[in-house]
């Protein structure tokens, strides 16, 4: 299983994303997109814990998860700080995790 961990800013808490950009190796093949939704790429299943279980990709301009919206349940359910460790965990081929270490 791969993981990659990513320290959460102010920024990204108020914004609702956390950036990929330093752990390409997570996001499933064809998995970024453009930079908005006309340009989609392959979605992949994300399973937040705790929050909701989405379809997603990543916006391969910004390299956040386009669902913002499933990004913003889980900070809100994990009770996300700045300073707080977002844990990917590739789980298969289309399949990531995604926790909080506090």
């Amino acid at each position: 299983m791969e993981t990659a961990r990513i320290i959460l800013t102010a920024g990204n808490v108020r914004n609702h994303h956390f950036y990929l950009r330093g752990c390409s190796q997570i996001i499933p093949e064809g998995g970024l997109g453009g930079k908005n939704k006309a340009d989609l790429g392959v979605p992949f299943t994300v399973r937040f814990e705790p929050g909701p279980t989405v379809l997603t990709d990543v916006d391969a301009a910004k390299m956040i998860l386009r669902d913002r919206k499933a990004t913003r349940a889980f900070f809100e359910g994990a009770a996300a700080r700045e300073g707080d460790v977002v844990v990917l965990d590739r789980l298969g081929d289309r399949e990531i995790s995604v926790r909080l270490e506090k």
